[in-house]
Protein backbone atom coordinates (compact mmCIF):
# COMPACT_ATOMS: atom_id res chain seq x y z
CA UNK A 1 0.00 0.00 0.00
CA UNK A 2 1.53 3.24 -0.48
CA UNK A 3 0.12 6.89 -1.39
CA UNK A 4 2.14 10.19 -2.74
CA UNK A 5 1.25 13.98 -3.04
CA UNK A 6 3.29 13.63 -6.68
CA UNK A 7 4.92 16.87 -5.65
CA UNK A 8 8.69 16.33 -5.65
CA UNK A 9 10.04 18.63 -4.28
CA UNK A 10 13.75 20.55 -4.47
CA UNK A 11 16.33 18.61 -2.02
CA UNK A 12 19.53 17.00 -2.09
CA UNK A 13 20.46 13.61 -4.56
CA UNK A 14 19.05 11.20 -2.16
CA UNK A 15 16.45 12.16 -0.78
CA UNK A 16 14.61 13.27 -4.37
CA UNK A 17 15.46 9.52 -5.35
CA UNK A 18 13.17 8.34 -2.32
CA UNK A 19 11.01 10.81 -2.82
CA UNK A 20 10.44 10.04 -6.49
CA UNK A 21 10.45 6.43 -6.42
CA UNK A 22 7.71 6.68 -3.92
CA UNK A 23 5.65 8.53 -6.10
CA UNK A 24 5.69 5.74 -8.54
CA UNK A 25 5.55 2.65 -6.10
CA UNK A 26 1.88 5.14 -5.52
CA UNK A 27 1.22 4.74 -9.10
CA UNK A 28 2.00 1.15 -9.81
CA UNK A 29 -0.07 0.36 -6.91
CA UNK A 30 -3.08 2.75 -7.90
CA UNK A 31 -2.61 4.90 -4.38
CA UNK A 32 -3.89 1.82 -2.52
CA UNK A 33 -4.76 2.19 0.90
CA UNK A 34 -7.60 1.78 3.70
CA UNK A 35 -7.88 6.16 3.43
CA UNK A 36 -8.41 8.02 0.24
CA UNK A 37 -5.07 9.86 -1.09
CA UNK A 38 -4.56 13.80 -0.59
CA UNK A 39 -4.74 15.70 -2.59
CA UNK A 40 -7.12 14.09 -5.39
CA UNK A 41 -6.71 14.61 -8.76
CA UNK A 42 -9.69 14.13 -11.75
CA UNK A 43 -9.69 10.83 -13.01
CA UNK A 44 -7.01 9.84 -10.52
CA UNK A 45 -7.25 5.94 -9.19
CA UNK A 46 -7.19 4.86 -5.84
CA UNK A 47 -7.82 0.58 -4.84
CA UNK A 48 -9.75 1.75 -1.59
CA UNK A 49 -8.65 -1.75 0.79
CA UNK A 50 -11.14 -0.78 2.92
CA UNK A 51 -14.25 -1.23 0.70
CA UNK A 52 -11.94 -3.79 -1.70
CA UNK A 53 -13.13 -1.74 -4.29
CA UNK A 54 -10.78 0.47 -7.55
CA UNK A 55 -12.40 3.81 -7.36
CA UNK A 56 -11.56 6.59 -9.89
CA UNK A 57 -11.62 10.19 -9.14
CA UNK A 58 -14.42 11.87 -10.83
CA UNK A 59 -13.68 14.63 -13.96
CA UNK A 60 -14.60 17.53 -11.66
CA UNK A 61 -12.07 16.09 -9.01
CA UNK A 62 -15.26 16.33 -6.49
CA UNK A 63 -16.02 12.64 -5.74
CA UNK A 64 -14.81 8.86 -6.19
CA UNK A 65 -16.49 6.31 -8.71
CA UNK A 66 -16.55 2.72 -7.95
CA UNK A 67 -14.88 1.26 -10.75
CA UNK A 68 -14.38 -2.78 -10.27
CA UNK A 69 -13.93 -5.19 -6.96
CA UNK A 70 -10.18 -5.94 -5.97
CA UNK A 71 -10.88 -9.28 -5.17
CA UNK A 72 -12.40 -10.90 -8.37
CA UNK A 73 -12.19 -7.77 -11.18
CA UNK A 74 -15.83 -7.63 -11.39
CA UNK A 75 -17.02 -4.35 -13.52
CA UNK A 76 -19.04 -1.91 -10.85
CA UNK A 77 -21.46 0.49 -12.07
CA UNK A 78 -20.90 4.31 -9.94
CA UNK A 79 -23.87 4.54 -7.72
CA UNK A 80 -25.01 7.86 -9.73
CA UNK A 81 -28.57 9.36 -9.61
CA UNK A 82 -29.13 8.38 -13.34
CA UNK A 83 -28.90 4.73 -12.85
CA UNK A 84 -30.38 4.96 -9.51
CA UNK A 85 -33.79 5.86 -11.19
CA UNK A 86 -32.71 3.26 -13.97
CA UNK A 87 -33.06 0.48 -11.77
CA UNK A 88 -35.91 0.37 -9.38
CA UNK A 89 -37.51 -2.10 -7.34
CA UNK A 90 -36.68 -5.03 -5.03
CA UNK A 91 -35.72 -7.74 -7.45
CA UNK A 92 -33.47 -8.07 -10.63
CA UNK A 93 -36.77 -8.12 -13.04
CA UNK A 94 -37.03 -4.87 -13.77
CA UNK A 95 -33.32 -5.28 -15.78
CA UNK A 96 -34.86 -6.68 -19.49
CA UNK A 97 -32.46 -9.61 -20.36
CA UNK A 98 -33.06 -8.45 -23.88
CA UNK A 99 -30.48 -5.57 -22.91
CA UNK A 100 -28.01 -8.00 -21.83
CA UNK A 101 -26.65 -9.94 -25.10
CA UNK A 102 -25.90 -13.62 -24.63
CA UNK A 103 -23.26 -15.73 -24.86
CA UNK A 104 -20.74 -14.15 -22.47
CA UNK A 105 -19.50 -16.19 -19.03
CA UNK A 106 -18.01 -12.89 -17.82
CA UNK A 107 -20.64 -10.51 -15.04
CA UNK A 108 -20.72 -7.35 -14.38
CA UNK A 109 -22.34 -5.73 -10.92
CA UNK A 110 -25.00 -2.50 -10.99
CA UNK A 111 -25.99 -0.69 -7.84
CA UNK A 112 -29.78 -0.57 -7.81
CA UNK A 113 -31.98 2.02 -6.95
CA UNK A 114 -32.41 0.22 -3.26
CA UNK A 115 -28.86 0.13 -2.95
CA UNK A 116 -28.90 -3.58 -3.92
CA UNK A 117 -26.03 -4.73 -5.67
CA UNK A 118 -27.00 -7.20 -8.34
CA UNK A 119 -24.55 -8.97 -11.01
CA UNK A 120 -25.75 -8.35 -14.83
CA UNK A 121 -24.09 -10.82 -18.09
CA UNK A 122 -22.04 -8.17 -19.81
CA UNK A 123 -19.28 -8.06 -22.16
CA UNK A 124 -16.61 -6.73 -20.64
CA UNK A 125 -15.40 -3.26 -22.68
CA UNK A 126 -12.63 -0.86 -23.39
CA UNK A 127 -13.38 2.62 -22.85
CA UNK A 128 -13.05 3.13 -26.59
CA UNK A 129 -16.25 2.34 -28.36
CA UNK A 130 -17.53 2.91 -31.27
CA UNK A 131 -20.85 2.96 -33.76
CA UNK A 132 -20.95 1.69 -37.18
CA UNK A 133 -23.44 2.11 -39.79
CA UNK A 134 -23.93 -1.74 -40.97
CA UNK A 135 -26.18 -0.28 -43.79
CA UNK A 136 -27.98 2.97 -44.92
CA UNK A 137 -31.37 3.29 -44.72
CA UNK A 138 -33.83 1.88 -42.05
CA UNK A 139 -34.76 5.44 -40.98
CA UNK A 140 -32.08 5.11 -38.27
CA UNK A 141 -33.30 1.81 -36.78
CA UNK A 142 -30.67 0.15 -34.07
CA UNK A 143 -30.70 -2.93 -36.32
CA UNK A 144 -28.89 -0.62 -39.18
CA UNK A 145 -26.04 0.27 -36.42
CA UNK A 146 -23.94 -1.72 -33.99
CA UNK A 147 -21.53 -1.12 -31.41
CA UNK A 148 -17.75 -1.97 -31.82
CA UNK A 149 -14.80 -1.57 -29.47
CA UNK A 150 -11.41 0.00 -30.72
CA UNK A 151 -10.48 -2.92 -32.80
CA UNK A 152 -14.16 -2.67 -35.10
CA UNK A 153 -15.52 -6.07 -33.19
CA UNK A 154 -19.09 -5.83 -32.37
CA UNK A 155 -20.00 -5.18 -28.77
CA UNK A 156 -22.55 -7.51 -28.73
CA UNK A 157 -23.99 -7.17 -25.20
CA UNK A 158 -23.20 -3.94 -23.76
CA UNK A 159 -26.05 -3.18 -21.21
CA UNK A 160 -26.66 0.64 -21.73
CA UNK A 161 -26.49 1.31 -17.84
CA UNK A 162 -22.43 0.72 -18.61
CA UNK A 163 -22.06 4.13 -20.16
CA UNK A 164 -23.07 5.27 -16.42
CA UNK A 165 -19.59 4.92 -15.29
CA UNK A 166 -17.80 5.65 -18.25
CA UNK A 167 -15.38 8.72 -18.18
CA UNK A 168 -16.81 10.51 -20.54
CA UNK A 169 -20.62 9.71 -20.02
CA UNK A 170 -20.18 9.80 -16.45
CA UNK A 171 -18.25 13.31 -16.29
CA UNK A 172 -21.52 14.79 -18.69
CA UNK A 173 -23.26 17.06 -15.34
CA UNK A 174 -25.90 20.12 -15.01
CA UNK A 175 -24.04 22.87 -13.61
CA UNK A 176 -25.33 26.90 -12.83
CA UNK A 177 -22.51 29.23 -14.54
CA UNK A 178 -23.99 33.10 -14.15
CA UNK A 179 -27.12 31.67 -13.21
CA UNK A 180 -27.51 29.64 -16.87
CA UNK A 181 -28.50 26.09 -16.14
CA UNK A 182 -25.75 24.63 -18.58
CA UNK A 183 -24.45 20.62 -19.17
CA UNK A 184 -20.77 20.43 -19.18
CA UNK A 185 -19.33 17.72 -21.67
CA UNK A 186 -15.75 16.61 -21.08
CA UNK A 187 -13.24 16.72 -23.47
CA UNK A 188 -12.70 13.53 -25.11
CA UNK A 189 -11.35 11.92 -28.71
CA UNK A 190 -12.32 10.54 -31.74
CA UNK A 191 -11.53 8.73 -35.00
CA UNK A 192 -14.10 8.87 -37.49
CA UNK A 193 -14.54 7.79 -41.11
CA UNK A 194 -14.88 4.46 -43.14
CA UNK A 195 -13.48 1.12 -41.37
CA UNK A 196 -10.15 0.12 -43.19
CA UNK A 197 -10.78 -3.73 -42.85
CA UNK A 198 -12.53 -6.81 -41.26
CA UNK A 199 -16.25 -7.18 -40.98
CA UNK A 200 -17.18 -3.92 -41.38
CA UNK A 201 -14.73 -2.66 -43.97
CA UNK A 202 -15.65 0.45 -45.82
CA UNK A 203 -18.67 0.59 -43.39
CA UNK A 204 -19.20 4.56 -41.98
CA UNK A 205 -18.12 4.59 -38.04
CA UNK A 206 -17.28 7.24 -35.67
CA UNK A 207 -15.69 6.13 -32.26
CA UNK A 208 -14.72 8.02 -28.94
CA UNK A 209 -12.03 7.26 -26.49
CA UNK A 210 -11.92 9.40 -22.97
CA UNK A 211 -7.98 9.30 -23.26
CA UNK A 212 -5.53 10.07 -25.85
CA UNK A 213 -5.53 6.88 -28.02
CA UNK A 214 -3.23 5.70 -31.02
CA UNK A 215 -5.14 7.08 -34.65
CA UNK A 216 -7.77 9.44 -31.99
CA UNK A 217 -7.51 13.37 -32.05
CA UNK A 218 -9.43 15.72 -29.53
CA UNK A 219 -12.80 16.23 -30.76
CA UNK A 220 -12.59 20.14 -32.44
CA UNK A 221 -15.29 20.83 -30.08
CA UNK A 222 -12.55 21.05 -27.34
CA UNK A 223 -9.99 23.10 -29.58
CA UNK A 224 -9.72 26.69 -29.75
CA UNK A 225 -7.87 29.46 -31.22
CA UNK A 226 -4.15 28.33 -32.16
CA UNK A 227 -4.56 24.75 -31.03
CA UNK A 228 -5.79 25.77 -27.44
CA UNK A 229 -7.39 22.29 -25.65
CA UNK A 230 -10.70 22.93 -23.55
CA UNK A 231 -10.99 20.51 -20.52
CA UNK A 232 -14.90 20.53 -21.28
CA UNK A 233 -17.95 22.69 -23.46
CA UNK A 234 -21.11 23.73 -21.38
CA UNK A 235 -23.94 23.73 -23.63
CA UNK A 236 -27.22 25.49 -22.74
CA UNK A 237 -29.47 22.91 -21.18
CA UNK A 238 -32.39 24.51 -21.99
CA UNK A 239 -33.29 26.00 -25.47
CA UNK A 240 -32.43 29.46 -25.40
CA UNK A 241 -34.91 32.46 -24.11
CA UNK A 242 -34.53 35.80 -23.49
CA UNK A 243 -34.27 37.69 -20.07
CA UNK A 244 -35.73 40.93 -21.84
CA UNK A 245 -33.21 43.23 -21.42
CA UNK A 246 -29.91 42.30 -23.43
CA UNK A 247 -28.85 38.78 -22.91
CA UNK A 248 -29.99 35.20 -23.88
CA UNK A 249 -30.66 32.75 -21.01
CA UNK A 250 -31.04 29.13 -19.96
CA UNK A 251 -33.20 28.63 -17.17
CA UNK A 252 -36.79 26.50 -17.17
CA UNK A 253 -40.11 27.66 -16.69
CA UNK A 254 -39.79 30.05 -20.04
CA UNK A 255 -41.07 30.55 -23.45
CA UNK A 256 -37.90 30.01 -26.70
CA UNK A 257 -36.52 33.22 -27.63
CA UNK A 258 -37.96 33.34 -31.48
CA UNK A 259 -38.23 36.10 -33.58
CA UNK A 260 -34.37 37.39 -33.90
CA UNK A 261 -31.94 37.04 -36.46
CA UNK A 262 -28.58 34.93 -36.11
CA UNK A 263 -27.16 38.96 -35.29
CA UNK A 264 -29.81 39.69 -32.62
CA UNK A 265 -28.99 36.11 -31.12
CA UNK A 266 -25.31 36.16 -31.24
CA UNK A 267 -25.39 39.42 -29.81
CA UNK A 268 -27.41 38.19 -27.12
CA UNK A 269 -25.44 35.30 -26.44
CA UNK A 270 -22.27 37.23 -25.99
CA UNK A 271 -24.24 40.18 -23.72
CA UNK A 272 -23.36 37.39 -21.21
CA UNK A 273 -19.70 38.10 -21.50
CA UNK A 274 -18.98 40.87 -18.79
CA UNK A 275 -18.18 41.56 -14.96
CA UNK A 276 -15.74 38.05 -15.40
CA UNK A 277 -18.12 35.65 -16.93
CA UNK A 278 -16.60 34.62 -20.10
CA UNK A 279 -17.12 31.76 -23.04
CA UNK A 280 -20.76 32.48 -23.45
CA UNK A 281 -22.26 32.07 -27.32
CA UNK A 282 -24.68 30.41 -29.55
CA UNK A 283 -24.13 26.56 -29.64
CA UNK A 284 -22.11 25.52 -32.85
CA UNK A 285 -21.70 22.69 -35.11
CA UNK A 286 -18.78 21.45 -33.07
CA UNK A 287 -21.16 21.41 -29.64
CA UNK A 288 -24.13 19.57 -32.05
CA UNK A 289 -21.49 16.81 -33.94
CA UNK A 290 -19.86 15.80 -30.38
CA UNK A 291 -23.29 15.89 -29.11
CA UNK A 292 -24.22 13.40 -32.28
CA UNK A 293 -21.81 11.54 -31.64
CA UNK A 294 -21.85 10.40 -27.79
CA UNK A 295 -26.00 10.20 -27.63
CA UNK A 296 -25.83 7.45 -30.98
CA UNK A 297 -23.00 5.30 -29.14
CA UNK A 298 -24.92 5.40 -26.10
CA UNK A 299 -28.09 4.66 -27.97
CA UNK A 300 -26.67 2.42 -30.72
CA UNK A 301 -28.85 3.73 -33.60
CA UNK A 302 -29.41 7.18 -35.01
CA UNK A 303 -33.45 7.69 -34.90
CA UNK A 304 -33.84 9.48 -31.18
CA UNK A 305 -37.49 9.67 -31.23
CA UNK A 306 -37.65 6.54 -31.13
CA UNK A 307 -34.63 5.70 -28.78
CA UNK A 308 -35.60 8.70 -26.18
CA UNK A 309 -38.71 10.63 -27.09
CA UNK A 310 -40.81 11.85 -29.83
CA UNK A 311 -39.93 15.40 -28.22
CA UNK A 312 -42.77 18.22 -29.17
CA UNK A 313 -43.23 17.88 -33.04
CA UNK A 314 -47.07 17.45 -33.40
CA UNK A 315 -48.25 20.55 -31.69
CA UNK A 316 -49.82 23.93 -33.15
CA UNK A 317 -47.20 26.12 -31.56
CA UNK A 318 -43.97 26.32 -29.09
CA UNK A 319 -43.90 25.92 -25.47
CA UNK A 320 -41.94 26.87 -22.38
CA UNK A 321 -38.35 25.41 -23.32
CA UNK A 322 -38.77 22.11 -20.35
CA UNK A 323 -42.70 21.52 -21.24
CA UNK A 324 -43.20 17.53 -20.66
CA UNK A 325 -43.39 16.86 -24.12
CA UNK A 326 -40.70 19.35 -24.99
CA UNK A 327 -38.49 17.45 -22.14
CA UNK A 328 -39.31 13.66 -24.07
CA UNK A 329 -36.55 15.06 -26.32
CA UNK A 330 -33.97 14.91 -23.65
CA UNK A 331 -30.47 13.33 -23.36
CA UNK A 332 -27.97 13.12 -20.15
CA UNK A 333 -29.96 16.37 -19.15
CA UNK A 334 -30.00 17.82 -22.54
CA UNK A 335 -33.83 19.45 -22.83
CA UNK A 336 -35.38 19.78 -26.22
CA UNK A 337 -32.69 18.97 -28.21
CA UNK A 338 -35.25 18.49 -30.87
CA UNK A 339 -38.57 19.86 -31.42
CA UNK A 340 -40.33 23.02 -30.26
CA UNK A 341 -38.41 25.73 -32.35
CA UNK A 342 -35.79 25.35 -34.58
CA UNK A 343 -32.01 26.10 -33.20
CA UNK A 344 -29.93 28.25 -35.36
CA UNK A 345 -26.62 26.59 -35.29
CA UNK A 346 -23.57 28.53 -35.49
CA UNK A 347 -19.96 27.78 -37.24
CA UNK A 348 -21.11 26.34 -40.41
CA UNK A 349 -22.60 27.76 -43.18
CA UNK A 350 -23.49 26.68 -47.14
CA UNK A 351 -22.08 29.60 -49.96
CA UNK A 352 -21.52 28.91 -53.19
CA UNK A 353 -21.96 25.65 -53.56
CA UNK A 354 -20.01 24.58 -50.83
CA UNK A 355 -20.01 23.98 -47.14
CA UNK A 356 -17.69 26.45 -44.75
CA UNK A 357 -17.25 26.36 -41.36
CA UNK A 358 -15.16 27.76 -38.21
CA UNK A 359 -11.55 26.89 -38.04
CA UNK A 360 -12.04 26.35 -34.48
CA UNK A 361 -14.93 26.02 -31.85
CA UNK A 362 -14.94 29.64 -31.04
CA UNK A 363 -16.14 32.61 -33.44
CA UNK A 364 -12.96 34.08 -35.66
CA UNK A 365 -15.12 37.46 -34.93
CA UNK A 366 -17.52 38.58 -32.26
CA UNK A 367 -19.15 41.03 -34.73
CA UNK A 368 -22.32 39.60 -34.80
CA UNK A 369 -22.94 40.01 -38.50
CA UNK A 370 -20.03 38.66 -39.24
CA UNK A 371 -20.36 35.21 -41.47
CA UNK A 372 -17.08 35.47 -42.98
CA UNK A 373 -13.59 35.80 -40.27
CA UNK A 374 -12.78 32.84 -39.19
CA UNK A 375 -14.85 30.90 -41.85
CA UNK A 376 -13.12 28.65 -44.32
CA UNK A 377 -14.06 26.86 -46.89
CA UNK A 378 -13.73 23.04 -47.00
CA UNK A 379 -14.07 22.38 -50.79
CA UNK A 380 -16.65 19.87 -49.54
CA UNK A 381 -19.98 20.15 -52.20
CA UNK A 382 -23.07 21.47 -50.05
CA UNK A 383 -26.49 19.76 -50.67
CA UNK A 384 -29.24 21.87 -52.75
CA UNK A 385 -32.11 19.59 -52.56
CA UNK A 386 -34.10 18.37 -49.45
CA UNK A 387 -34.48 14.47 -48.22
CA UNK A 388 -33.84 12.07 -46.08
CA UNK A 389 -30.32 11.86 -45.20
CA UNK A 390 -28.42 8.33 -46.17
CA UNK A 391 -24.84 8.98 -46.26
CA UNK A 392 -22.55 11.25 -44.49
CA UNK A 393 -19.51 13.55 -46.11
CA UNK A 394 -16.58 11.39 -44.95
CA UNK A 395 -14.09 14.33 -45.24
CA UNK A 396 -16.11 16.30 -42.68
CA UNK A 397 -16.97 13.42 -40.69
CA UNK A 398 -13.01 12.36 -40.36
CA UNK A 399 -13.28 16.04 -39.42
CA UNK A 400 -15.44 15.66 -36.40
CA UNK A 401 -18.77 17.35 -38.13
CA UNK A 402 -21.52 15.13 -39.24
CA UNK A 403 -22.78 16.15 -41.99
CA UNK A 404 -25.27 14.59 -45.15
CA UNK A 405 -23.78 13.73 -48.08
CA UNK A 406 -26.70 11.83 -50.10
CA UNK A 407 -30.46 12.00 -49.48
CA UNK A 408 -33.11 9.86 -50.66
CA UNK A 409 -37.16 11.23 -50.93
CA UNK A 410 -38.67 8.38 -49.13
CA UNK A 411 -38.13 8.05 -45.33
CA UNK A 412 -37.85 4.90 -44.76
CA UNK A 413 -34.68 4.70 -47.36
CA UNK A 414 -33.15 7.68 -44.96
CA UNK A 415 -30.65 6.46 -42.21
CA UNK A 416 -31.55 9.13 -39.55
CA UNK A 417 -35.07 8.98 -39.05
CA UNK A 418 -35.17 12.78 -39.99
CA UNK A 419 -35.36 15.54 -43.02
CA UNK A 420 -32.70 17.66 -44.22
CA UNK A 421 -34.06 20.93 -46.21
CA UNK A 422 -31.43 22.69 -48.45
CA UNK A 423 -31.64 24.85 -51.99
CA UNK A 424 -29.65 26.27 -54.54
CA UNK A 425 -28.94 29.60 -53.60
CA UNK A 426 -25.50 30.61 -53.72
CA UNK A 427 -25.71 33.60 -51.35
CA UNK A 428 -24.98 32.45 -46.79
CA UNK A 429 -26.81 30.07 -45.92
CA UNK A 430 -26.91 29.30 -42.38
CA UNK A 431 -27.52 26.22 -40.55
CA UNK A 432 -30.56 25.35 -38.54
CA UNK A 433 -30.97 22.44 -36.15
CA UNK A 434 -33.38 19.94 -34.73
CA UNK A 435 -36.94 20.59 -36.23
CA UNK A 436 -40.04 22.75 -34.64
CA UNK A 437 -43.52 21.37 -33.71
CA UNK A 438 -44.99 20.38 -36.43
CA UNK A 439 -42.17 18.10 -37.95
CA UNK A 440 -43.57 15.47 -36.70
CA UNK A 441 -41.09 11.94 -37.45
CA UNK A 442 -38.83 14.02 -39.60
CA UNK A 443 -37.75 16.12 -36.66
CA UNK A 444 -34.62 14.93 -34.64
CA UNK A 445 -31.26 14.83 -33.50
CA UNK A 446 -30.43 15.02 -36.80
CA UNK A 447 -32.71 16.99 -38.60
CA UNK A 448 -31.23 20.08 -40.00
CA UNK A 449 -31.57 22.55 -42.89
CA UNK A 450 -29.18 25.05 -45.01
CA UNK A 451 -32.13 26.97 -47.11
CA UNK A 452 -32.28 30.20 -44.63
CA UNK A 453 -30.79 33.67 -44.25
CA UNK A 454 -28.88 34.59 -41.27
CA UNK A 455 -30.70 38.00 -41.68
CA UNK A 456 -34.19 36.21 -41.35
CA UNK A 457 -36.63 36.28 -38.30
CA UNK A 458 -39.42 33.98 -37.58
CA UNK A 459 -41.32 32.73 -34.64
CA UNK A 460 -40.46 29.04 -35.40
CA UNK A 461 -36.50 29.55 -34.74
CA UNK A 462 -34.85 29.71 -31.53
CA UNK A 463 -31.38 28.75 -30.35
CA UNK A 464 -29.22 27.32 -27.67
CA UNK A 465 -26.36 28.87 -25.74
CA UNK A 466 -22.55 27.31 -25.29
CA UNK A 467 -19.69 28.01 -23.14
CA UNK A 468 -16.11 27.98 -23.50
Amino acid sequence: MAQHDYNIADQPGASFLADLNAALYAIVTQNSGATAPSPTYPYQLWADTTSGKLKMRNASNTAWLDVMTLANAKAIAAATADNAANLTGTSTSNIPTSALGSGTANSATFLRGDRTWVSIPSTVVSNVVGLVQVQTGGAGSPLNYRRVDENFNPIVNTHNLWFNWHPTYAGITTQVIDGQYMVRIPRFYFKAGTVPSGTYAGKTYWMISPYPASGFSVHPAFLGAGGVRFDQIWVGKYQASYDGSSKAQSIPGVMPMVNASFPTARARAYARNMGGVSGFRLWSIYDLSAIQMLATIEMGGLDMQSLIGQGRVNESSAANVDASDVAQATWRGIVGLWGNVWQMTDGIKRKDGNWHRWQCNVPGSTTTNDFSTGYFDTGQSALTTSGWPVTFNISLLESGIIVPDSLDNTYGNGSTGDQFFSDANTDDRAWFHGGRWVNGSDAGLFCGRADLTPLGVSNTIGTRLAKV
